[in-house]
């Protein structure tokens, strides 16, 4: 009697936790996009104020600089999402999610880069 009690209670699956690499990456990712839009926003606001390009060309120069910068922390972004999705008895929402973002932000700034060269 007490082997089929002990027998049907059901087994509770200990619940998966979030992976630690998967959450860095998501909120890289997430920091990177809020980055360029603040980066778009104030060369788009520069260029109307401007009508144009302005005098200050170093202006431009360091904004290339943090794109290129902001390139880098993708990548990284990146690679630390695609090492959360492979971590064993680990949830990957945040991995998928992360490396999601920096695949739309990829190929947001090559657009970008591709636009800015058709001058």
């Amino acid at each position: 009697m007490l082997e089929e009690l002990v027998t049907s209670v059901p087994v509770v699956e200990e619940r998966k936790k979030h992976s630690l690499l998967g959450i860095i990456s998501f909120s890289l990712a997430i920091f990177s996009f809020i980055l360029l839009f603040v980066i778009l926003v104030f060369v788009g606001y520069h260029t109307l104020v401007s009508s144009g390009l302005p005098e200050n060309e170093i202006l431009y120069f360091f904004v290339g600089m943090i794109i290129i910068l902001l390139l880098v922390i993708v990548l990284i972004s990146m690679i630390v999402g695609i090492l959360g999705i492979l971590e064993k008895n680990r949830r990957k929402l945040f991995g998928i999610l992360g490396v999601s973002i920096d695949v739309v932000m990829i190929l947001l700034v090559v657009s970008l880069f591709i636009i800015g060269s058709m001058d």
